[in-house]
């Protein structure tokens, strides 16, 4: 923790790493009784983001689409909360080595990208269509006028 030594309640953050324009995203310890521990990821709003209420808002809502969620592609939500003013989402950690690393590993060697990784690439796409699933059973509760915005919205990331 010497790089970063903030803590999030229950959570010992070891480091960063990443930052966006909306948020952090934390290698943490989570700590209970009787020595109780394990490593989770954290993702926070930025502080000077918890003010705007619209911000605020996607937050949280993402935190409560990502915790309705269970499925064994996606990354289990264990808690939402906040802590000092910063909201945070606490996730299941899963030890490994990202894509874009293996990307830049593959490039720097002239190779290319191994089977593995493109299991990996599948797994994504069969996660997003699961992802997609939930945003369409969560868009069924909102109102008609409103879902054509939303819709829209999530075609443009899509």
């Amino acid at each position: 923790m010497a790089d970063n030594p903030r803590v999030f309640g229950k959570y010992d953050v070891i480091r960063r790493l990443a930052v966006g324009g909306m948020g952090e995203i934390f290698l943490a310890r989570q700590t209970g009784m009787a020595g109780f521990e394990r490593l989770v990821i954290l993702k926070s709003l930025l502080p000077q983001l918890a003010s705007e209420t619209d911000q605020l808002a996607q937050f949280l809502d993402e935190a409560r689409i990502v915790g309705s969620i269970n499925h064994p592609n996606v990354v289990a939500c264990y808690e939402v909360g906040e802590w000092e003013g910063v909201y945070f989402i606490a996730m299941e950690y899963i030890n490994g080595v990202d894509v874009a690393s293996l990307h830049k590993a593959a490039d720097d060697a002239t190779m290319r990208f191994p089977v593995n990784v493109a299991v990996a690439v599948r797994t994504a796409q069969e996660v997003s269509t699961v992802l997609v699933k939930k945003v369409h059973e969560r868009l069924a509760a909102i109102p008609t006028f409103l879902r054509l915005f939303i819709a829209r919205d999530i075609a443009v990331v899509i």
